[in-house]
């Protein structure tokens, strides 16, 4: 068996690398209900035992560049960029398969209007912006962490978890699919409710937004966005509360 990998955090998450019989069978729990090991119970086994658990209090940052793989066993991890919330990763929740075998975050540039930039601005002294994604605590946490090594050998082993990498990464795909298509939206609204279904959950609906940013971000004017919002908010689907907005029906955003 390789050398176990051990994670030790740039900040100041806590890395525990003994864990107790009991945690071990919570963490096989956690693994084998996720997307990822989709019910590969051998996998879950092997993966558990291989890996280690990082524990992050509330507004800790996650690193996850470089060939580690997270999956969240307990709380909840914000995504975000540029201050506007991507998603929220909550129990069984996967981040970091973009980081392995040679990959790097992607950082978009956009230009001062949002618009996707291909590197025109920089002329004439003109500056860009950088959208990088940041992983934080959104409340403590626990993420389990295994690194490419671990993961090469559980795809190359168990035909299983190949299997269900292979339909991770295509739900993925999906997923980044349905991203773009609220992006390129004609109207605010299904950019905005696209947006909205992505950045919330069943279990955690509401999210905490910049009005200014979330506007370029989408790319839309901002007396817009604020007249969808409060159309929204007139037809029951969401609610204004401060600088928050919570999710009231799912459905009636998903109707677009």
């Amino acid at each position: 068996m390789a050398e176990k990998c051990i994670i030790r955090d740039k900040n100041r998450g806590k890395t525990v690398d003994t864990v107790s019989e009991k945690t071990l069978g919570k963490i096989r729990d956690v693994l084998k209900n996720s997307k990822l090991f989709n019910g590969c119970g051998a996998a879950a086994d092997e993966a558990a035992r291989n890996g280690s658990v990082l524990v992050l209090k509330k507004g800790e940052i996650l690193d996850v560049t470089g060939g580690k793989l997270f999956v969240v066993l307990s709380g909840v991890l914000l995504v975000s960029s540029n201050n506007v919330t991507l998603n929220l990763l909550e129990k069984g929740s996967v981040t970091g398969v973009t980081g392995l075998f040679g990959g790097k975050t992607a950082e978009l540039r956009t230009s001062a209007a949002g618009n996707p930039d291909v590197g025109f601005s920089g002329f004439f002294g003109g500056k860009t912006a950088e959208l990088r994604t940041l992983v934080k605590a959104f409340k403590p946490s626990k993420v389990f962490v295994l690194c490419e090594q671990d993961v090469k050998r559980l795809i190359a082993d168990d035909g299983c978890f190949a299997d269900s990498y292979i339909r991770f990464l295509t739900d993925r795909i999906r997923f980044l699919n349905r991203r773009m298509a609220y992006f390129t939206a004609e109207s605010v609204r299904k950019r905005l409710a696209g947006y909205l279904l992505d950045a919330t959950s069943d279990e955690n609906p509401a999210v905490t937004v910049n009005m200014s940013k979330l506007s370029g971000f989408l790319n839309v004017g901002r007396a817009s966005l604020y007249r969808t919002l409060d159309a929204l908010a007139a037809e029951g689907a969401v609610r204004k509360e401060g600088r928050g907005i919570v999710v009231l029906s799912r459905e009636k955003l998903a109707e677009g």
